[in-house]
């Protein structure tokens, strides 16, 4: 039993979750539920209060804003429209019966209180990315809509795919082949291919997303506008393990 309890206090997951920015600041978004609903707009989109947003922003670990290089807040919040990072936390509370709006306000629901008192971290943070994963809605906050859709329509096949993966992945390879197999495609005004998107929309849902969930981990490098943009990924220990849940029956 010791051997046992070791085991899983040494597991990849465990560790993802002791550490993983969004998990925790998810935690610290239901926590705050706990002690109080959070105030939402009268005007009809239920969106929260921008003093509501001061508050996730001083609470998260993660910053929720954009600052100059002097570290200053460029822009002050007017509407939560503009903070996907509190959009996908609370899209993803919504999908998993965790909260529920009533008379203007945001409240911890009964299977919330639950998700937060009686189970473990580790199973706390596999729920998070399995309903990201089959329930949530990727293209919720993201532009390109229609290649986003394709993606999580046949997640299981990329799934399958980083899990035979055993080295760095070229994600140049990777995103042109994904392009080719699930024919994603991304026009202009005109009816031109526009292909750099597809291969933004791909490092943004199957890289950074996954990073930001802590399941994959990448290298990056300058590209010709100066941006960084990744050339090679591959699926964390945790992710591994998350991976091959996602492919059980939900």
């Amino acid at each position: 039993m010791e051997k046992m309890s070791k085991k899983i206090k040494d597991s990849p997951v465990v560790q993802t979750a002791k550490t993983n920015i969004f998990f925790r600041d998810f935690l610290a978004f239901l926590r705050l539920l706990e002690k109080r609903p959070l105030e939402l707009t009268q005007t009809g989109t239920g969106n929260l209060k921008v003093k509501e947003i001061r508050v996730l922003g001083k609470l998260f670990k993660h910053d929720i804003y954009h600052r100059d290089e002097k570290g200053e807040v460029m822009f002050q919040p007017r509407t939560e429209d503009e903070f996907r990072y509190i959009m996908v936390i609370r899209q993803l509370a919504q999908v998993m019966y965790l909260v529920y709006k009533r008379k203007g306000k945001l409240f911890l629901s009964k299977n919330g209180k639950g998700y937060l008192n009686n189970i473990d971290e580790k199973t706390q943070y596999e729920q998070m990315i399995l309903w990201y994963f089959h329930r949530a809605n990727w293209a919720y906050v993201h532009p390109r809509a229609e290649v986003v859709e394709k993606i999580q329509e046949n997640q299981e096949q990329i799934w399958a795919y980083l899990l035979r993966a055993s080295d760095w992945i070229k994600f140049s390879q990777f995103a042109k082949s994904l392009s080719l197999v699930l024919k994603l495609s991304i026009k202009d005004i005109y009816g031109q291919e526009m292909p750099e998107s597809v291969r933004w929309a791909i490092e943004s849902i199957l890289v950074e997303n996954l990073e930001e969930l802590g399941l994959v981990e990448s290298k990056k490098r300058k590209s010709k506008y100066g941006s960084q943009r990744t050339y090679l990924f591959r699926p964390t220990a945790t992710g591994r393990i998350i991976f091959k849940k996602a492919l059980e029956p939900f």
